[in-house]
């Protein structure tokens, strides 16, 4: 066993990123290194460990079984040495942190505006980036490029990628929505009835994850003719003007527009049972003050929002 003086701590942080990304090129960018003192580092690492760490595979570059073994050693390491020297006080008055958050327009529609209120109150400088959801963004979230996520429960990748942080924020039910003229459309309609209907379905153009009304439907052998594929669930409303068409959104948004967008609802004839909204984040910012603050004050303008829409 190595003392630890003859250990240069200097280079967790970079074994840590040439792991997770297993590319030199990737490490150095987002270290801010040249790709040169990043492969001179990743030598040194070698010879520390006795080796290879990374190894290469085609026309990439792998993790070599030890490498993979050591991973979470060393993202245990790294957020200690962050927690160590870390300034143990954060006065959100005078941060300007930047935060980058991962929702669906849905999603900040009801929170958004209660979360920028606090923070303009309370954290002035503080900055938010929202960006649109999406599956890849595991792998910034565990990079620490993305500090939340705010999305369904099944969204995210079935696996437990270890280092993923949760906290249900609440719980969503749908409803079936038509134009006020829509006479096709009604709570006693039955499946046959229903799936003969034109449909606008909410869709991302990921493959890898589906709505819960596809999945449904799905489950219980139904096909219906979808007549348009939207990504924003807060169009739909709109879209079905004058029409003869059908959507099912969430019960709150139908509720918010239905004047507005003069549609009426009803009671889809399959089985839509609730979907939980969570905050995900990652182990590595799990003790970082500035994060668990901000963490804080998405539960509550979250939680706030949904109990004022659902009254």
């Amino acid at each position: 066993m190595k003392p630890l003086r003859s250990i240069n701590l200097n280079l967790l942080p970079i074994l840590r990123e040439l792991l997770i990304n297993e590319s030199v090129s990737h490490a150095a960018e987002i270290l801010n290194m040249s790709q040169s003192a990043t492969s001179e580092a990743l030598g040194r690492l070698r010879h520390m460990f006795d080796d290879p760490l990374l190894v290469q595979h085609g026309r990439q570059m792998q993790r070599t079984p030890f490498a993979s073994q050591l991973l979470p050693a060393i993202e245990e390491a790294v957020q200690s040495l962050h927690t160590l020297f870390r300034d143990p006080y954060f006065d959100p008055a005078k941060s300007e942190r930047s935060f980058r958050i991962g929702t669906a327009d849905c999603l900040l529609f009801l929170f958004g505006a209660p979360l920028l209120e606090g923070i303009g109150r309370e954290a002035p400088g503080l900055e938010m980036e929202f960006c649109n959801v999406s599956t890849h963004m595991i792998n910034p979230l565990e990079k620490g490029v993305m500090d939340f996520i705010v999305a369904p429960e099944g969204f995210l990748p079935a696996e437990d990628p270890g280092f993923l942080k949760s906290e249900l924020l609440f719980e969503i039910d749908f409803v079936g929505i038509a134009c006020q003229n829509n006479k096709l459309a009604d709570d006693n309609m039955d499946i046959e009835e229903y799936r003969k209907l034109s449909h606008v379905v909410y869709h991302l153009e990921e493959k890898s994850w589906t709505s819960l009304e596809a999945q449904v439907l799905s489950s219980i052998g139904v096909e219906q003719y979808n007549l348009a594929f939207v990504q924003q669930f807060m169009l739909m409303p709109f879209l079905l003007k004058n029409t003869n068409a059908v959507a099912i959104v969430q019960r709150y948004i139908a509720e918010i527009f239905k004047d507005l967008a003069s549609i009426k609802t009803f009671t889809p004839p399959v089985p839509m049972s609730n979907t939980n909204i969570f905050l995900y984040w990652s182990s590595i910012s799990e003790r970082d003050p500035a994060h668990s603050w901000m963490r804080n004050a998405i539960i509550q303008a979250a939680r706030g929002a949904y109990r004022v829409t659902s009254n």
